[in-house]
């Protein structure tokens, strides 16, 4: 009994002297080292062990509960009433002999603490919800402090009986017994034994027994082993090793979780979200405005792994099948390797399965069958996967809506996979080697379908009509790829907003039905063979905002007067562009001074035309206009003053006629943009234009690249293939990722400029 009140007295203190919450605390070795001792002390007398659940387990071991003054109080007096117990019970045989012994017996049993009358202090309501549950020092709830960070910081539970007895901090109230007659002692006297510690071997053996038919122990460097060590470390009343079968799953499942972090790096991730804070991995999350993840359950299932962008690096390992009531598993945006494990067919539950952006290998896995019934976002993105799409995917027929395959090297056809699944919302297939035909029936049942991106691909064929019928099709992105024939009636379709067929193989001309696409935004048909006029009725599509036409051999024109408001009655014009591009596309006559009615216009290409006359000042007037490419023309006569302020941060002059001295340009500012790069024929040794500004470029420089390493087309880069290069095409190459819309500009001749080659 002796024993088993030094102990808890040591932790008493031990909790009264501690801060008793404190976000992602650790239990001291002290702590530790006492609730050990008391939890593993046995008695024979039962209303002592009434006494073990009423009192000393109240306390229990969770330290982000304070432990209220008034029950500290309740337990000093219940201990002492639990010693006047044992003495009340000996002189029970004796009260018929012995009448005043009889009546001390009961003036003793109300209580005597060192002769002061003590009334019993019954525990509040209150105090009866804080501490149910507990039980021999232990506690069911979820958040019991595990008390490791990592294997290494681990403290092991007290392991002696004398390591116990020395964490006294004072000796036991002694007992003083009242004046009674002489009485005979009990005929036996109750003793207590403190039971062993189960050992670390003890605990691992039987571990090893719980996990060995779901994983493979044998390799004691591997991840595997090194979790089922830390969990045979952990504190007994921390983490409970089940007796029961029935308890098995639970336990499997927490290894599986500490697995997960031993394999996948844990320890260099960039937030650990509270793994290991406490016993239950229900609680191993973290949700803050810095970042969200961790493992998330319900009623102690595991139910989410949420651990985007947070250096998680490794291969995923195959006992994360063993998560069956996961929904959700997202650990995109990292650094894993490896193949996709097949075991994740076992995950039938999921509804939610993202691995993009990693580095992650091989084919996809055999993953579905019938037992699939949930799953709508599959993403699979940026990663280095090759092969084929798997044919089970059409499993997945009556839930998939999200299919992400994009970034990848896949090879084959989709027709026969993706016809099949008429639930999607979201196909992304971009950038792989897939070599198909776009047949009419192919996707023609996907009536859902609200974007569509094939892109860089092998597709090759007619484009299919069908796909401006779809009721809900808003984007439709097929640039780079081999396909012809453009449809040369168009129906009546208010729905589609992004259309981009840039670098395929068109060759006819434009249909004037275009204009029935009524609410498209993005039109890009660029480096094509379309032929014929740019007919004025691209006047009448309102709402675009991105026109590109670029190096497309168009019958030689003017720019359409329809294109400027109020020029024509019968066309509005295109007042909401932002970026038209007409490079390369034939056009002649003056650049008209109405283009400065296109007030949004933030990038305006005409380069590689054959435009005559001056620079209209009015193009100046464009608040938002960033990018003005006006190379390689006929333009003549000086560049306006007007451009001094103007928002041009980029201007291309170069291959014109022009003369004059610029370097106010490289004086003017606007607002706080700085006016980075500017283009031109100011070199040589008779310069047309001067520019004595440190923005200006001189395209006919005699500049030496030697030793640059720059080539073209297997020869020597000069300036002037610089300033004359047809890249600079600043081509939207829209992904699914950035909503399909503008991030940045690139320009070649930007980053020559950069790098420092001029």
């Amino acid at each position: 009994m002796a024993d088993r009140e030094v102990a808890f007295m040591d932790y008493d203190q031990e909790i009264s002297e501690s801060s008793l919450y404190v976000e992602q605390s650790l239990p001291t070795p002290e702590s530790a080292k006492a609730s050990a001792a008391l939890s593993n002390t046995t008695t024979t007398d039962p209303d002592l062990l009434v006494d073990d659940v009423s009192r000393d387990t109240s306390f229990g071991i969770d330290q982000s509960l304070p432990i209220p003054d008034e029950l500290r109080g309740r337990d000093i007096n219940l201990r002492r009433r639990t010693k006047c117990r044992w003495i009340s019970a000996a002189l029970l045989p004796f009260v018929v002999l012995v009448a005043a012994g009889t009546l001390a017996f009961f003036i003793y049993a109300g209580g005597v603490d060192n002769g002061n009358r003590q009334d019993p202090v019954a525990p509040t309501q209150e105090e009866v919800e804080t501490f149910e549950g507990f039980e021999d020092g232990n506690t069911g709830d979820d958040d019991v402090v595990y008390g490791i960070q990592a294997e290494e910081d681990f403290k092991n539970p007290v392991d002696t009986e004398d390591e116990a007895e020395t964490a006294a901090v004072e000796p036991p109230v002694e007992f003083v017994p009242p004046t009674m007659p002489p009485t005979i002692p009990p005929t036996a006297e109750v003793t207590e034994v403190n039971a062993p510690v189960e050992s670390v071997e003890s605990r691992l053996a039987r571990i090893t027994a719980i996990l060995s038919p779901v994983t493979n122990l044998t390799d004691q460097s591997s991840p595997q082993y090194q979790s089922i060590s830390t969990l045979a470390k952990a504190p007994e009343e921390m983490l409970l090793i089940p007796t029961n079968v029935s308890d098995y799953p639970k336990f499997i499942q927490h290894y599986v979780i500490v697995l997960l972090y031993y394999t996948l790096g844990g320890s260099t991730w960039d937030f650990t979200a509270n793994f290991f804070i406490t016993g239950e991995e229900c609680n191993w999350n973290i949700q803050s405005v810095f970042y969200v993840g961790g493992v998330f359950c319900k009623n102690g299932a595991v139910t989410s792994l949420y651990l985007p962008s947070n250096n998680v690096k490794g291969k995923i390992p195959t006992e994360i099948g063993l998560l069956s009531s996961m929904k959700l598993l997202r650990l995109n945006s990292n650094d894993l390797s490896g193949e996709i494990p097949s075991e994740l067919s076992k995950l039938t539950n999921l509804v939610d399965l993202q691995l993009n952006h990693n580095a992650l290998t091989g084919s996809i896995p055999t993953l579905f069958n019938e037992f699939w019934t949930s799953l709508e976002i599959l993403n699979f993105a940026n990663n280095l996967l090759t092969g084929t799409i798997p044919s089970d995917i059409a499993m997945l027929h009556k839930s998939l809506a999200v299919v992400a395959l994009d970034d990848n090297f896949f090879e084959g056809t989709i027709a026969d996979n993706m016809g099949a699944l008429t639930e999607l919302v979201y196909l992304y297939l971009e950038q792989n080697g897939f070599n198909d035909t776009l047949a009419d029936d192919s996707l023609v049942r996907l009536e859902n379908l609200q974007q569509l991106d094939l892109s860089d691909n092998y597709f090759h064929g007619d484009f299919p009509p069908h796909l401006l019928q779809h009721d809900n099709l808003t984007v439709i992105d097929l640039h780079d790829n081999q396909i012809t024939n453009f449809p040369t009636s168009l129906p009546n379709n208010t729905v589609l907003g992004f259309l981009a067929l840039h670098n395929n193989q068109f060759t006819q001309p434009l249909p004037s039905s275009l204009t029935n696409l009524r609410n498209l935004e993005h039109l890009d048909l660029s480096n094509n063979e379309f032929t014929g006029d740019i007919s004025p009725f691209l006047g009448g599509m309102t709402t675009l905002t991105y026109l590109f036409l670029a190096n497309n051999p168009f019958t030689p024109g003017i720019i359409p007067d329809s294109f400027m408001p109020g020029l024509l009655p019968e066309f509005a014009g295109l007042t909401r562009l932002t970026e038209l591009s007409l490079k390369n596309t034939s056009r002649i006559g003056t650049i008209p001074p109405t283009l400065s009615q296109l007030t949004e216009l933030v990038l305006l290409d005409l380069d590689r035309n054959s435009l005559e006359g001056t620079i209209p000042s009015t193009l100046s007037e464009i608040e938002p206009l960033n990018f003005l490419l006006l190379n390689r023309n006929n333009l003549t006569g000086t560049l306006p003053l007007a451009f001094t302020n103007s928002s041009v941060i980029m201007l291309l002059l170069d291959r014109n006629q022009l003369e004059g001295d610029v370097t106010f340009l490289c004086d003017g500012t606007f607002g706080s943009k700085r006016r980075d790069v500017v283009v031109l024929d100011c070199g040589g040794n008779v310069p047309e234009i001067q520019c004595a500004g440190q923005c200006c470029t001189c395209c006919d420089s005699a500049i030496s690249l030697d030793g640059l390493g720059l080539e073209m087309n297997g020869t020597d880069v000069t300036v002037t293939d610089m300033c004359d290069d047809t890249s600079m095409l600043a081509n939207l190459d829209p992904t699914w990722e950035h909503g399909f819309g503008r991030l940045q500009y690139d320009f070649d001749v930007a980053a020559w400029k950069m790098q420092g080659f001029y």
